[in-house]
């Protein structure tokens, strides 16, 4: 009798939540996911981002900051996509946010493609371009599907969530172009001939302007994009009357950070 009772007890327990699961609104699942998906980065913040350790030789700009993507919970951050699945369906700015987090997922996906680490062209050249190739595909792929995503979120106009996407597409181009600008320098191949110190370290500086160079024609599109994205961003917050937002302040305090630094490396 008592292990009957106790059953259906716990059977009245699960009743009752899935009831109240069915009850609960969808801008409060959206809500709940939100709180559960900040909670699931380490550093409680959206992006969950870290700065990067300095590399001994690295290209980029002067004053920028390498960053990190840092690992979510997965318990928290499953349980906060499940939550946001739960209410793409609604209308109004509950779907928009939840499609909105539904992306931030492959966001964070993205950014914890890093550069690979520890490229050597002189011991390992054949596999170090090999893991430099297959950085930029799974890269690449990563990059559209997030883009998809938020493309699709800007096309319903919601005058929050659509300016949010619109900021979020141009980040991701402006972290693509960042991870390769600022990307470590390898270790130069050995070429013969090469008798003294001196000869050898000239060919190291030559090689390493020549490989950040290259690395720059790659970034370079992708931080035209990002730009161009930032003054859509800017723009569209302007038509929808949401200029005064914080989506709209980030996309105009990102595109002005851009253009200084732009102005750095031109100098």
């Amino acid at each position: 009798m008592r292990a009957r009772a106790m059953a259906v007890g716990i059977g009245l327990a699960i009743g009752a939540a899935a009831l109240a699961a069915a009850e609960e609104t969808p801008l409060k699942r959206v809500e709940r996911g939100i709180a559960l998906w900040l909670s699931s980065c380490p550093l409680r913040q959206p992006l969950c981002l870290k700065p990067a350790p300095r590399a001994t030789a690295s290209c980029g700009v002067p004053g920028r900051t390498a960053v990190l993507a840092v690992p979510r919970q997965p318990g928290k951050a499953a349980a906060a996509q499940r939550l946001f699945a739960g209410a793409l369906a609604a209308d109004g700015p509950a779907g928009a946010a939840a499609r909105f987090y539904r992306a931030e997922s492959e966001l964070h996906d993205f950014l914890l493609e890093a550069f690979p680490k520890e490229l050597d062209l002189t011991s390992r050249r054949s596999e170090s371009l090999k893991a430099f190739a297959r950085f930029l595909e799974s890269k690449a792929k990563r990059l559209a599907r997030a883009l998809a995503s938020y493309q699709a979120l800007v096309a319903l106009k919601d005058p929050v969530w659509s300016i949010a996407a619109r900021a979020r597409i141009a980040q991701l181009y402006h972290h693509f172009a960042d991870a390769l600008a600022g990307a470590p320098v390898p270790l130069p191949p050995s070429p013969r001939g090469l008798a003294t110190a001196a000869a050898k370290a000239e060919f190291a500086r030559r090689f390493s302007e020549s490989y950040c160079e290259a690395l720059r024609d790659k970034a370079s599109p992708l931080e035209a994009k990002a730009r161009e994205a930032y003054e859509e961003c800017d723009a569209a917050a302007v038509k929808l009357g949401v200029e005064q937002g914080e989506w709209a302040e980030l996309c105009r305090n990102e595109l002005a950070r851009l253009k200084r630094e732009r102005f750095v490396k031109v100098r």
